[in-house]
């Protein structure tokens, strides 16, 4: 066998640096956006439960006897989501602003600002759920008559996940609670959470038309249709 002569060993270095620029570059287009790879998508079958009401009597339109059960998360992603979006409606039960924005999906608040131009970030915040917090806290006053309200997740619907992308639709019902009288909203609204960084933080946003232009500003078609339920 003869050694290597200084030419092919300048050949065999090309090659070897060719292919760690290849490399370095394949990692590189791997790393953009809209390539963190497959999409998971879990649909759930779980149903509602209600815990009956230990006092039977007529109740107002719009509400039935009974205690939905929130919803269990079944790994760590999920608790994390739950627990967060309890705190979330804390905020939002007691009109707390600063928290309410620390869990509100930030590409929201951009889509917003686009759509509305012309208002001030206070009357940005008052269009966004100005009106939900009046309305929540207006039930929250209820407490002083013994009546006790809860936001809760009563079902989770999809899980879709996409690297550390994790994306969960998920139903919301308020309880209304006295010492023997359960009653629930069974009207029921549709919310989504999302993290980016495989389940540790959360930030949600209610469900509606608008809801896909949102999440197409950094997500690809392919992740918008799985969360909104359009590839079934």
């Amino acid at each position: 066998h003869s050694f290597p002569t200084r030419r092919s060993s300048d050949l065999f270095m090309k090659k070897i640096i060719f292919l760690v620029m290849a490399a370095a570059l394949a990692g590189l287009v791997g790393c953009n956006p809209f390539g963190k790879g497959d999409i998971k998508v879990t649909e759930y079958k779980d149903s509602v439960v209600v815990i009956p009401s230990p006092e039977k009597q007529n109740l107002p339109k719009g509400l039935l006897l009974g205690k939905v059960q929130s919803a269990e998360g079944k790994d760590k992603a999920e608790k994390n989501m739950l627990s967060q979006f309890a705190s979330n409606t804390r905020a939002m039960l007691c009109a707390d602003r600063d928290n309410i924005m620390i869990y509100l999906y930030p590409d929201a608040v951009t889509y917003y600002r686009k759509q509305n131009p012309d208002l001030s970030d206070s009357e940005l915040e008052d269009a966004m759920f100005g009106k939900i917090c009046d309305s929540l806290s207006r039930v929250q006053n209820m407490s002083n008559h013994g009546i006790h309200v809860e936001i809760v997740v009563s079902t989770l619907e999809r899980r879709v996940q996409r690297g550390d992308d994790i994306f969960i639709v998920f139903n919301v019902t308020g309880n209304l609670c006295g010492n023997i009288l359960y009653a629930y909203m069974p009207k029921y609204e549709s919310t989504l959470g999302i993290s980016s960084n495989g389940g540790k933080n959360w930030s949600f946003m209610r469900i509606y038309e608008d809801t896909p232009d949102i999440l197409r500003i950094s997500y690809p078609d392919e992740v918008v249709n799985a969360v909104m339920g359009n590839n079934r």
